[in-house]
């Protein structure tokens, strides 16, 4: 199998072995990933693609989903003709049609960088409001197994000094009006979203209900997603740096 870079395959390949146990449930299934092109979740795409070619059980199927507004394409491109992969081009803040059964949703599309979402903040409020609550219908339809929305530190916007290292409880000090509020409020908007889903959905459990994470995104961030989503957390199950 071809990686996008060494550093990526070297990173995989220790991805692998830290997740031997984990990766084995999402054997047999189908993981949707947003924003596919970018940073983290193209990590992602490629350590599923890594255990499929392993052998170690029944492939998965991945449908790697982006608008390449700020994605890279490249970073895909080398897995174009791999099995049991599907790269669609499209924009989540739209509604989505996957056309087959899905298990595995991780929500990452997203602008994040602040000179970009600057740009395109109706676009940024776009994805993580309305691309989340696409998505979040998508789950409740199909009755997901689980679901990742991925979210930021920003929404804590700027903790007090004593709020450093920030607790999990912490509110936040964000303003509705600054230049980071088209990022900081959607994601926030889009933590609102997951919760109120998860809590309409009834008790998550192994046979029924809706299991939401939200992951704030830090430098675990790969492990993470693959334990929480395979583990079935709710909304409580987080990591934030």
């Amino acid at each position: 199998m071809k990686f996008y870079s060494k550093v990526v395959s070297n990173d995989v390949a220790a991805l692998l072995g830290d997740l031997r146990e984990v990766l084995p449930r999402f054997s047999g299934t189908t993981v949707l990933v947003t924003g596919a092109s970018g940073f983290l979740m193209s990590y992602i795409v490629e350590t599923l693609l890594a255990w499929n070619e392993s052998g170690a059980g029944s492939a998965c199927r991945v449908i790697a989903l982006d608008n390449f507004k700020t994605g890279v394409p490249d970073r895909l491109a080398h897995l174009e003709d791999m099995p049991n992969l599907s790269l669609v081009k499209h924009d989540i803040s739209q509604p989505l049609d996957p056309g087959e059964p899905v298990h595995w949703i991780v929500h990452g599309a997203s602008i994040a960088s602040p000179i970009v979402y600057r740009q395109f903040p109706l676009e940024t409020i776009d994805a993580n409001v309305n691309g989340t609550r696409h998505l979040l219908e998508l789950a409740r339809a199909q009755n997901v197994r689980g679901m990742i929305i991925m979210s930021t530190s920003e929404i804590y916007g700027d903790p007090q000094p004593e709020f450093i290292p920030t607790p999990e409880d912490y509110r936040g000090y964000v303003s509705c009006t600054g230049p980071r509020a088209c990022y900081d409020e959607s994601k926030r908007m889009a933590e609102t979203l997951g919760m109120t889903y998860h809590a309409f959905s009834g008790r998550p459990s192994r046979s029924s209900g809706l299991s939401m994470s939200t992951v704030r995104a830090c430098g675990s961030t790969i492990s993470a997603c693959c334990r929480i989503s395979s583990d079935r957390f709710s909304t409580t199950g987080r990591s934030n740096c």
